[in-house]
């Protein structure tokens, strides 16, 4: 390109003021630019994370003058279904892949990436030695953030930070206090919770029952929108009142809720349950009161009917009956009046195909969505397909 441009101007005979150009001179800088870009890559290979971040301020001028060059030093970061940034270069040592591919992250969406400058949930649990540099916060109006393993400089401004218990000590008091965090439990609570009523979630999946009180103590006061228990979890009568501020709950192999439907009963703001691979064989009546409901999860469980009182919930948008006990087509859907969207999965094909033509038959709006993954989900990502299925 650079030969071509000069002999065009041999040709055409442009001469400047400071004498005729050379075109040895632009084949030069392609070179010299060609050997910028290789001289990067291997800046970004040091042991010495200093070194690496300061290099980093390097390219950052390179970008400014040819914003090409993150193509050359990274061609594909794609954003996975769990939210998370995959794909990575070759280039760069496997010591330093986390905190580099943030960086490039937010550089390409400060230079125009569309796709990932409209990201509001971002995934970067799985990340460690991630440094947050000022750039990211300017591509990214995030509203739902993961933070990685380990946090070095400025947390970004986002609605919600999502970490683990053992994270907060190394976040300061003043971002502590400004901001919105749900956590991941696993030991007992530090006492800068108790300065705050900032904690928005709680994630208590892999914590003991005991962890888990010791934190509503603390949190008494909290504005707590989404909770999920322990496995086996008994002591209802313990759990703080949410009723003002719970939203969604996650309630996995908890028997005893089916006993102690009163406190179920009383979230009138509850709208999404999750009861997803409990032993429940029939569903707890108390969540007949729950007037907010939304989204109602009984996968994976062996739940034999859907009761006639569900049709008194008349925000329920979603049912999901996966991989349930239901054998016979419940009769009781289409008097579900805003019921949008049914997930099923039935072991028998034929099942299946006879509950669609029920429904085809009976001229429902319903969605019907066939399911073969029926994991549990996180408190994550069952909050983030809440927070989606709201917006759509």
């Amino acid at each position: 390109m650079y030969d071509d441009f000069g002999k065009s101007m041999i040709k055409n005979r442009q001469i400047f003021s400071v004498g005729w150009c050379n075109p040895l001179k632009y084949r030069d800088m392609g070179k010299s630019i060609d050997q910028k870009i290789k001289r990067s890559l291997l800046a970004l290979n040091v042991s010495s994370l200093k070194r690496l971040f300061s290099n980093m301020n390097v390219i950052e001028g390179y970008i400014d003058k040819k914003p090409i060059f993150l193509e050359w030093l990274h061609a594909e970061i794609e954003i996975n279904d769990q939210y998370r940034p995959t794909g990575f270069s070759q280039n760069l040592t496997s010591a330093h892949q986390d905190s580099v591919k943030v960086w490039l992250l937010s550089m390409r969406a400060l230079w125009g990436d569309m796709r990932l400058q409209a990201l509001d949930v971002l995934n970067l649990s799985e990340f460690q030695q991630v440094h947050f540099r000022t750039t990211f916060d300017v591509p990214f109006d995030l509203q739902w953030l993961y933070l990685p393993r380990s946090v070095h400089g400025g947390i970004p401004e986002v609605s919600v930070c999502w970490l683990n218990d053992e994270q907060l000590s190394s976040i300061s008091e003043e971002r502590w206090l400004s901001g919105q965090w749900c956590i991941q439990i696993q030991k007992a609570p530090l006492s800068k919770c108790i300065k705050s009523a900032q904690v928005v979630g709680l994630d208590a999946s892999s914590a003991s029952e005991k962890i888990f009180l010791a934190w509503c103590d603390v949190l008494q006061e909290a504005p707590i929108q989404w909770v999920a228990f322990p496995s086996g979890f008994t002591r209802w009568e313990q759990v703080p009142d949410w009723s003002n501020s719970l939203e969604l709950i996650q309630a996995s192999d908890c028997p005893s809720l089916e006993q102690n439907g009163e406190w179920l009963g009383q979230l009138y703001k509850l709208r999404c349950l999750s009861l997803r691979g409990s032993n429940l064989t029939t569903l707890p009546s108390s969540i007949a009161d729950l007037s907010s409901l939304e989204m109602l999860d009984v996968s994976d469980s062996p739940i034999r009917e859907i009761p006639s009182w569900l049709e008194a919930l008349k925000k329920l948008r979603c049912l999901n009956v996966a991989s349930t006990a239901l054998d016979e087509y419940p009769k009781n859907i289409s008097k579900i009046t805003n019921l949008k969207q049914l997930i099923i999965r039935n072991y028998n094909a034929a099942r299946t195909v006879e509950w669609l033509k029920r429904i085809q038959m009976e001229n429902t709006n319903i969605k019907v969505r066939r399911v073969v993954d029926i994991q549990q989900p996180t408190l994550w990502m069952l909050c983030i397909q809440f927070y989606c299925f709201k917006k759509l």
